[in-house]
């Protein structure tokens, strides 16, 4: 058996033990347009609230038409309700604005604060909401519409406290609790909290795909698996392109140990998204920590990387993947740009000191290696390959350095580096 394999074997757990440490925090595949179409952002404008309708490109008209005699608070309010209902939000806005001038309506001040949020003016749907509360204590619709207001307005705590009114004054209110996720989801990135609030949501509220989407991240996130698989299906069910989905899916059954599953979703997910580099990442991911197929990796890996080229994990992992086949020029250059990525990087730092050591280039090897044990002193790897350059090196002093430190760390690798010494460097 060669050295390069028997050190490979040594190696391999080291690898895995990298790879799953990084892939405990997985990667963000992106949310959903509020109406559930997919896209690649997950940033506070995003949301799983449903609004209504197209958003407007002009603001609100302000009525400064007169107060018609004989027309009472009620009615005006009844017209409201009635051009609220066929879509007419300005027409709506003038027939509240002109009750609540004859008289506080609570339901006249919720529809006009729902408008103004519509029209994102959402520091006037905070004045128009707090009167609907002040006139009507527990009005959950008004505390929840509050709620989307103070989290488009980035107030999270004040949102939070608004969301949790409305579900407890109407504990079935599954709109009001998928409002809390988002807040929790996008903003607070409390996940557990996230996933709490989805779940209660979707119980109520089963028809918004964005929501199951973050619902089966939030669970992926805490390993939750079963639930995370779960969520994203109905996310898929409701949204048959849903590529983000079909990668938390891919996620989720490579935790469960179904590889294949993994493997039919993440293509899914790059069919329906070619340039969609976290999918990438995933498969390659599954061909080379779970199905230890290397070959088939590169090809997903490299791809990764056309898109996403500061991974530095994937980085390593395709470093590794071509010291593996004797590619050493091609392993310098991933590894090398995974070290710059991360200097912090032992693995990395210890795969291209045995790829510089490869194309004899023991200097720098010699480097790498002093790197990798500055940063981890006990890492038996990188003490094993230091042993090897200064094989090279007719370096008996560092030979039997490293030799006996291995005795001390590791007794096989340290019997592998004297079975390849010459004998006039073993004593």
């Amino acid at each position: 058996m060669t050295i390069r394999l028997l050190a490979r074997l040594a190696l391999a757990g080291a690898v895995l033990f990298s790879a799953g440490t990084v892939m405990a925090q997985h990667d963000m595949g992106g949310g959903s347009t509020s109406g559930g179409a997919t896209g690649g952002s997950t940033d506070s404008s995003r949301s799983s609230t449903v609004r209504r309708g197209p958003r407007r490109t002009t603001p609100v008209r302000r009525t400064t038409a007169p107060v018609r005699r004989g027309i009472t608070a009620e009615q005006y309010n009844s017209q409201g309700d009635d051009l609220f209902k066929a879509d007419k939000y300005d027409d709506a806005l003038e027939a509240y604005q002109k009750a609540v001038s004859l008289k506080p309506i609570a339901t006249a001040y919720y529809h006009i604060g729902w408008i103004q949020n519509d029209a994102e003016q959402y520091t006037d749907a905070i004045e128009s909401l707090r009167q609907a509360l002040s006139l009507r204590a527990n009005f959950a619709e008004a505390q929840k519409e509050l709620g989307y207001s103070y989290y488009k307005l980035n107030q999270s705590q004040d949102a939070i406290t608004a969301y949790q009114q409305a579900v407890r004054t109407k504990p079935d209110y599954g709109s009001a609790y998928l409002g809390l996720g988002d807040v929790y989801y996008y903003q607070t990135k409390q996940y557990r909290e996230a996933m709490n609030a989805y779940s209660r949501g979707v119980q109520y509220k089963d028809d918004n795909p964005t929501a199951f989407y973050n619902l089966a991240w939030s669970a992926n996130e805490l390993n939750q698996y079963d639930q995370a698989a779960t969520a994203a299906r109905k996310a898929i069910g409701l949204n048959a392109n849903y590529a983000e989905a079909y990668a938390e899916l891919g996620f989720a059954s490579r935790k469960l140990n179904q590889p294949n599953e993994a493997l039919t979703a993440y293509r899914e997910a790059i069919r329906l998204k070619p340039n969609y580099g976290i999918a990438y990442t995933g498969l390659g991911d599954v061909y080379f920590t779970d199905l230890k197929q290397y070959q088939q990796a590169l090809a997903p890996y490299e791809q990764s990387i056309s898109i996403s080229p500061n991974n530095a994990r994937v980085r390593y992992n395709l470093g590794w993947i071509y010291n593996d086949q004797g590619r050493f020029p091609e392993a310098v250059t991933h590894l090398g740009e995974a070290t710059r990525l991360k200097p912090e990087y032992v693995e990395a730092h210890t795969e291209l000191g045995f790829a510089l050591w490869k194309l004899h280039r023991l200097p720098a090897a010699t480097e790498s290696l002093r790197t990798a044990i500055r940063l981890r002193n006990d890492d038996a790897t990188a003490h094993l390959y230091l042993g090897y350059v200064f094989i090279e090196a007719r370096n008996k002093p560092g030979v039997l350095n490293e030799y006996r430190i291995l005795r001390q760390l590791d007794a096989t690798k340290a019997q592998k580096l004297y079975d390849a010494a010459p004998a006039n460097m073993r004593n």
